[in-house]
């Protein structure tokens, strides 16, 4: 009988809030008895300053936790990743602010040939700055296996990294909303009734530059108001005079807050289309809750999203395309039937696949 693979996970866990945390939970859950896995979660991620989202900002209970800010702690949290010998140790990448601890973490397990796994959410950052690349290699350089969400991230991270095999796995679905469809349906604590004859636009997750947001104001303003609604759901970081403008218009409401998982079913059911205006990104969790529930999607036309099934792909920088789109979708509306469903565990039999690659 051969030996259970043996894995550490680092990353965030709920109850932090964002899709790190709550794509490590899914994965984390889905490994079952397959495998032995570790995961190890921290105290402490960003400083308040740069972190402008309501929620947690440190766990006080947990024990054996990694105090991202706290440099003189890491030694300790090291040593113990190393004295279990994993097969892999596998961490998320998505943030620079993380930098010097995996930095260290890496170095760490080069010295005693414990092989590292990216999971590369975001291989550059959404604003790219002078020596990024440089950064994100002195860590990339030290893993043996990469794994992406799109085969545009494939190829590239392939290219700069020739030693490292580097998988690409389509980004899991996220079903865990099901308890929810029955509450949203009876009446549930959110309340998101709309007149059906209007189509409702959906925006969901945190609101950040990247993601295209000034679009919408010229979009809304040039569509009829008696057609069509939008909701934009999620926490704002930054843009307040751009909020205050799309808050303005009749055909638009603004949600700013994170909506917790007994509320997101709601929003999905009660729409019509989900819109990602991208301007940058590497996949997309909230594509994959549109997936779940049968919501088309209109997305830019990014390389990062060609593995996606979108209803309509569309030049991020221009509305009129977008409202063309949409009028037409309007005359005709209905959900998509063609959303694959990918499992959770299908992404953790690649990860126990790539433990047992050996070590380097």
């Amino acid at each position: 009988m051969s030996r259970q693979s043996s894995i550490t996970v680092i990353g965030p866990r709920p109850p932090y809030t964002g899709g790190i945390s709550q794509y490590n939970e899914c994965l984390l859950q889905s490994f079952g008895t397959s495998c032995d896995v570790k995961s190890v979660d921290f105290t402490r991620l960003y400083p308040k300053t740069i972190y402008p989202g309501v929620g947690p900002h440190r766990k006080e209970t947990l024990n054996d936790g990694i105090d991202n800010l706290n440099p003189k702690q890491w030694n300790s949290i090291c040593q113990k990743i190393i004295a279990s010998f994993p097969d892999i140790v596998i961490l998320h990448w998505w943030t620079y602010a993380i930098f010097p601890f995996y930095c260290y973490l890496a170095k760490r397990l080069k010295e005693h040939q414990i092989p590292l796994g990216i999971i590369a959410h975001n291989p550059n950052p959404h604003q790219e700055f002078g020596f990024s690349k440089v950064l994100r290699s002195l860590i990339f350089k030290n893993a043996s296996r990469i794994w992406c969400h799109s085969v545009y991230d494939q190829t590239k991270l392939q290219e700069a990294y020739p030693n490292a095999k580097v998988y690409y796995h389509p980004h899991p679905t996220y079903s865990q909303f099901e308890s929810s469809q029955t509450e949203s349906q009876s009446g549930g604590t959110t309340s998101v009734n709309k007149p059906r004859e209007r189509t409702q636009l959906l925006f969901f997750g945190f609101v950040r530059a990247y993601k295209g947001v000034e679009i919408l104001y010229d979009l809304m303003q040039s569509l009829p108001e008696d057609q069509f609604n939008l909701r934009i759901v999620g926490q704002w970081w930054g843009q307040p005079s751009l909020k205050r403008k799309l808050a303005s218009l009749n055909n638009v409401e603004v949600i700013n807050r994170y909506v917790a998982d007994s509320q997101v079913a709601a929003y999905f059911l009660q729409a019509d289309a989900l819109l990602l205006p991208y301007q940058s990104a590497t996949g997309s969790g909230v594509a994959t809750i549109a997936g779940h529930f049968g919501l088309p999607i209109f997305g830019s036309d990014l390389p990062q999203f060609n593995e996606l099934h979108f209803e309509r792909k569309l030049d991020p920088h221009h509305f009129l395309p977008w409202k063309n789109a949409l009028i037409e979708f309007h005359r005709n509306k209905g959900r998509s039937k063609h959303s694959p469903q990918i499992p959770w565990q299908s992404l953790a039999e690649s990860l126990i696949e790539g433990s047992r690659m050996g070590r380097v």
